[in-house]
């Protein structure tokens, strides 16, 4: 049986002065520096780097530096993510903002602050690689695991080939 849903949400009412403020100055950005050029780049398949050097300075940092006392909460977050899918932001982008989020809940601080810098700055991109075979890319279901063994860890799993991470 196939069903079609149409579904708008209206979150002007719900939303704080804080999210709309955030909503509103991503969006001016994206269509300031995104949309005239998002075209080019999804026909060329390009990332370009000086997206996150732009927004880090609006919102990523405090996605990923809760010590800092800032955190970019998970409404902001996902009215982050609704602007970028109106707006043609670049999936990369998308998906490297979300996976830096993981950082604080994987890492500790040096060795977070280690790789923050670079990625703030652009310099590096964070992805995910989440595909086992019998559960594609459900990260629920992954069998794979990892333990410390001194200075290595022993992988015990097997993987998928994934296209074109990051």
């Amino acid at each position: 049986m196939e069903r079609k849903v149409n579904i708008k949400l209206k979150l002007d009412g719900i939303l704080s002065e804080e999210e709309r403020a955030i909503r509103e100055t991503f969006e001016e950005y994206c269509w300031r520096k995104i949309t005239p050029l998002s075209n080019k780049w999804n026909r060329d398949r390009t990332f370009h780097r000086e997206i996150m050097k732009n927004i880090s300075g609006m919102f990523l940092e405090a996605t990923v530096t809760p010590e800092k006392g800032e955190k970019l909460d998970e409404v902001s977050l996902g009215v982050l993510s609704e602007s970028m899918g109106k707006k043609e932001f670049p999936i990369s982008a998308f998906l490297t903002m979300h996976f830096a989020k993981l950082l604080p809940l994987v890492s500790n601080v040096e060795t977070r602050m280690n790789y923050l810098e670079k990625y703030l700055s652009g310099d590096l991109v964070i992805c995910g690689a989440f595909t086992e075979p019998g559960c594609g890319s459900n990260s629920a279901s992954i069998a794979t695991s990892a333990r410390s063994d001194g200075n290595s860890y022993i992988i015990t799993g097997e993987k998928a080939y994934i296209s074109s991470p990051g």
